[in-house]
């Protein structure tokens, strides 16, 4: 352990850390304590979705800023450097600890609270000091920008956009497969492997449920596949995001891992501010991904159909938002609802810091 940082203390910030939120909770990182520095290293995740990694590093971004929430809720100032050795390409960051006067204590133990909530909004609208404080965030962090959309008509159009992601999904064999592979149906399930897409935090009712068990076969995914299902799905889903209080979209100026690495700490402050408020937030990131990877020309398992859906989708938030530059990293949507009916497990911190992942 790190000599200027006492043992309890560090595993209690790591531990904070890995409570970051990450694509079907892949988790794709791991901690190696050497002397005074902490380095967070990467794990591969090969999801279709994680266009060059950027995927990972939002994560990595959300988990560097729950660390530094943490560390300074306990009297501890980190100091990270980003990609700090070339010849080690798998080496996100390292950090040290300098003693510093508490802050942040509030936004800390929102960090244990905070999770994906997928629950029917409340139709309860975001308060003028909510809104001041969420946009401000984009000044705490630095390195990326932040809009809040709460006019209907933005709202709508950025909430039919969110939705694509499940249609092309369904639709499309590889993503379909992929999905299925990471979805854990029950919760001894998802507490033996503490990765993977929990069935209870997607809020599905019963019969949506049993439609999904019908899905995941290939005879079942060929017939709804034909009566359209998944046109259903995205119609059901853009009404869900549409009754959020606002959508939120996360830009970085330039596309670097640095920029997506700023995006995520952003998305994850914002995320606490929201917890500390009792608020629900719920990331609308797959289909910013996918339209990455089609602007890149790097679509290929994706139909040309879906490849121009996903274009046009940009074409259109850039319009609706009147946004002239940058890359939109993701939409969030926010709001009131009820508590989620059930949480994702996370990696125990002694596997995150060995030096296997199991």
């Amino acid at each position: 352990m790190t000599s200027r940082l006492p043992a309890e203390m560090l595993e209690k910030i790591l531990y904070a850390g890995s409570l970051a939120p990450s694509g079907h909770n892949a988790q794709p990182w791991r901690f190696r304590v050497q002397a005074e520095t902490v380095q967070l290293v990467t794990v591969a995740d090969p999801s279709f979705h994680n266009w060059r990694q950027c995927g990972s590093f939002v994560g990595q971004g959300a988990l560097l800023e729950n660390l530094s929430v943490a560390a300074s809720a306990l009297g501890y100032e980190p100091r990270i450097t980003l990609f700090p050795d070339a010849a080690t390409p798998d080496l996100v960051a390292s950090i040290t600890f300098e003693p510093a006067p508490p802050r942040d204590e509030r936004l800390s133990a929102a960090i244990p609270l905070r999770c994906t909530n997928r629950k029917p909004y409340r139709p309860v609208p975001l308060t003028s000091t909510q809104q001041r404080e969420l946009l401000h965030t984009a000044e705490e962090v630095g390195g990326a920008e932040l809009r809040l959309y709460e006019h209907p008509s933005i709202r709508a159009e950025l909430a039919r956009i969110g939705a694509l992601n499940e249609g092309i999904m369904f639709s499309t064999p590889a993503l379909h497969r992929w999905f299925f592979e990471h979805l854990r149906w029950t919760e001894q399930d998802e507490r033996a492997t503490t990765s993977g897409l929990y069935l209870k935090t997607l809020e599905l009712a019963r019969p949506q449920e049993a439609v999904l068990k019908v899905f995941q076969t290939k005879w079942g995914e060929r017939i709804l596949n034909g009566l359209g299902f998944p046109k259903l799905i995205v119609r059901d889903n853009t009404a869900i995001n549409s009754a959020a209080a606002a959508i939120g979209v996360i830009l970085i100026p330039r596309q670097s891992d640095r920029a997506f690495i700023q995006a995520g700490r952003l998305l994850e402050r914002v995320w606490l501010k929201a917890t500390s408020w009792q608020l629900s937030l719920q990331p609308l990131i797959g289909t910013t991904c996918l339209i990455l990877r089609a602007l890149a020309g790097e679509a290929d398992g994706l139909s040309p159909a879906h490849v121009a859906l996903l274009k046009d989708a940009d074409r259109c938030m850039r319009e609706v938002c009147q946004l002239d530059r940058g890359t939109i990293v993701g939409l969030f949507r926010i709001g009131t609802s009820d508590s989620p009916s059930a949480r994702s497990s996370r990696y125990p911190l002694a596997t995150l810091m060995g030096e296997e992942r199991r």
